[in-house]
């Protein structure tokens, strides 16, 4: 490890250990120590090559938090030189409010042997010279030399990472959107079907209206029952036309705690007049109580569509009127949500339904074998799982698990 500069050490020339009158003249023990010296000063020249060709940042502090080496590593992550870190506090390196609350930390644990981060590591920002935060990982270790403790940070800088991250997430979005209005596309005479529904209610009850009110004996109550269900079923087409809105918009994703019930009841709206084309019969089970999810909410209700959708093809293709799909919700053991649509369909044949999630595999005859891949990896992407099993009574049984909001997210 790099430590703070200061004389160089002056190397002492070993004497000849041939000859036992220079022994003798030099004293007993010479020779050995100076061979130790060299040993000792051999290994540090070791350690030190080993430690720089690391990729990671090493860094040692004292109980204070003073920096008492580092590697080079630690320099061309931080843009630091060794002599402008050692002998200096390491909350040099870190942004705030990990900066201000730092020497509390090392007190703390020092005084209760409480640990933070110590033994566990985490991701955390760091500060370099120029002022620039970066994202990194880190991990802590503690070691004693005699009785006094020590700590050892490794760092590595995540930057590239997160990048990759972040570019990846951007393409999911891509894909999920495009999807979207795929699935909208097929729908439409299904969705132009929901929206007509309330809007010729709305004409019908507003024709009786004006019949009323022409008549010499209009029954207010009668005109006002009429005019409630105007109001009634625009607020129906009003939200059938906001939920379209929804999923075809392309914003950022946006990640907040989601009621799954409400989004599995949104999407069963949209969805309602394929159902009865197929003359499936729809069982819905909502598990109550369930605890909120952070979520993209758009790209869930996206999921549950796309399943729900494969639900109904499948059983039209069975080609009888005995259809059937079931949607359920239920709180898991870990305190998540599980989500299940299954279906009497004619299931994934002898593939593995596994098999199904794999890009442009499709048992469809119009297909395109993208939906379910892509609606793992937007599961996968927020920390779920996504399976496919089949059903015992036939067809095929798809389901999600997807964590809790924690106290901080709701």
């Amino acid at each position: 490890m790099r430590r703070s500069e200061g004389k160089p050490r002056r190397k002492r020339a070993a004497p000849d250990r041939g000859n036992p009158a220079d022994a003798e003249k030099n004293g007993p023990g010479v020779g050995t120590g100076d061979a130790a010296d060299n040993g000792t000063a051999e290994r540090e020249a070791r350690l030190q090559a080993i430690l720089d060709t690391a990729v990671d940042g090493i860094v040692t502090i004292d109980e204070r938090g003073i920096i008492e080496s580092l590697n080079a590593a630690t320099e061309r992550i931080f843009g630091y030189t060794s002599a402008e870190l050692i002998g200096h506090n390491v909350k040099m390196l870190m942004p705030a409010p990990y900066r201000d609350n730092h020497d509390r930390f090392i007190e703390n644990y020092l005084r209760t042997g409480d640990r933070k981060i110590i033994g566990i590591g985490r991701e955390v920002e760091g500060r370099r010279k120029d002022g620039s935060e970066f994202p990194l990982d880190l991990a802590v270790s503690e070691f004693r030399v005699g009785d006094k403790r020590r700590f050892m940070g490794l760092m590595r800088d995540i930057s590239d990472r997160k990048r990759a991250e972040r570019e990846a997430r951007r393409h999911l979005d891509e894909l999920a959107h495009a999807s979207r209005l795929s699935a909208l596309g097929e729908m439409a005479t299904g969705i132009a079907h929901e929206v007509n529904q309330p809007l010729a209610a709305i004409v019908s009850y507003a024709q009786a209206c004006l019949n009323m009110l022409e008549s010499e004996n209009a029954d207010r109550a009668v005109v006002k029952d009429a005019l409630e269900q105007i109001a009634n079923q625009g607020r129906r087409a009003g939200d059938i036309v906001h939920q379209l809105r929804q999923l075809v918009r392309k914003d950022s994703a946006v990640r907040a705690p989601v009621d799954i019930n409400l989004s599995v009841r949104n999407v069963l709206t949209l969805i309602s007049h394929e159902l009865r084309a197929a003359s499936a019969v729809l069982t819905v089970n909502l598990g109550d109580g369930l605890p909120r999810v952070t979520a993209d909410r758009v790209q869930i209700e996206q999921v549950v569509l796309n399943l729900v959708r494969n639900a109904i093809e499948a059983v039209s293709q069975k080609g009888s009127s005995g259809g059937k799909v079931r949607v359920e919700t239920a709180p898991t053991p870990e305190g998540g949500v599980w989500v299940r649509v299954s279906d009497n369909g004619p299931g994934p044949g002898e593939e593995p339904p596994e098999r199904l999630f794999e890009t442009f595999y499709t048992t469809k005859p119009t297909g395109l074998g993208v939906g379910l891949s892509i609606s793992r990896s937007i599961i996968e992407s927020h920390g779920g799982r996504l399976r496919a099993e089949r059903n015992p009574a036939g067809g095929l049984d798809v389901h999600f698990i997807l964590p809790a909001a924690t106290n901080n997210e709701q």
